[in-house]
């Protein structure tokens, strides 16, 4: 008999809510967007995997990254680095991305291709320490991002 429990919200997936990660544009991360927040549940995953499917609005230089960044809070609203929870443009703390970024949790990058089609990356793996999250894009394409989607998948059983 195994000890874990079995849990519904543990194998489901969450969508992220991001419309506007389409007013990220480049260059070299002067612009970010941030998502609306995420319940990942209670209990949840031990671990969960993002996935980033996007497509740029004209071809990007092949190489270029748009990197996501996550915060966590106990609440709808008290996340870190001045993340609200809410499906805006994300200014930050300071107006310099990469010391904003910093006060918030890496996720990983999507390296892209030279092309406008629709690219998808599994970007990394987050141990979710709080019940909310809500997530953050820089873009360092010299274009813009025409359309994007974050999933968040529940990969062990394991719950917290």
């Amino acid at each position: 008999m195994s000890n874990l429990l079995e849990l519904t919200n543990t194998t489901t997936y969450v969508s992220v809510t991001w419309t506007k990660i389409t007013s990220a544009s480049g260059t070299a991360g002067t612009t970010q967007a941030q998502s609306t927040y995420v319940d990942l549940g209670t209990p949840r995953a031990e671990q969960m995997l993002v996935r980033l499917q996007l497509s740029a609005g004209a071809s990007p230089t092949a190489g270029q990254t748009v990197d996501i960044y996550v915060g966590y809070s106990t609440t709808t609203n008290a996340f870190p680095a001045n993340l609200s929870g809410a499906d805006s443009t994300w200014t930050g703390y300071t107006s310099d991305p990469t010391t904003s970024a910093s006060k918030l949790q890496w996720v990983g990058s999507i390296v892209m291709g030279a092309t406008t089609a629709v690219q998808v990356a599994d970007i990394g793996l987050i141990t979710p320490y709080m019940q909310f999250a809500a997530f953050c894009c820089i873009n360092n394409m010299t274009t813009t991002i025409s359309a994007a989607t974050l999933t968040i998948l529940p990969i062990y059983d394991n719950v917290i």
